[in-house]
């Protein structure tokens, strides 16, 4: 089945992104992003990697300031049964 991200340069094979392209159990797909103001006193971050053959999606996000910090990070597998 394709989906709207079959049309981005972002899948390592010519097979709809919704298929590993190896059955690799350490295969995956990172997505990161981050922002900083042009002061330097603020920054945050996000990303989220996908192992689809072990079915593990993980993520994590920062946020910063001079005087805190804050970080969380989360890991997930489906459930079975």
């Amino acid at each position: 089945m394709l989906t709207p991200f079959d049309d981005y340069l972002i899948h390592p094979s010519a097979d709809p992104i919704a298929h590993p392209a190896t059955g690799d159990p350490n295969h995956y797909d990172r997505y990161w992003f981050n922002g900083q103001d042009k002061g330097g006193e603020f920054f945050l971050a996000g990303a989220m990697g996908h192992y689809p053959v072990r079915g593990v999606v993980d993520a994590n996000s920062e946020c910063s300031t001079p005087s805190w910090t804050t970080l969380n990070a989360a890991s997930t597998t489906p459930r079975t049964g």
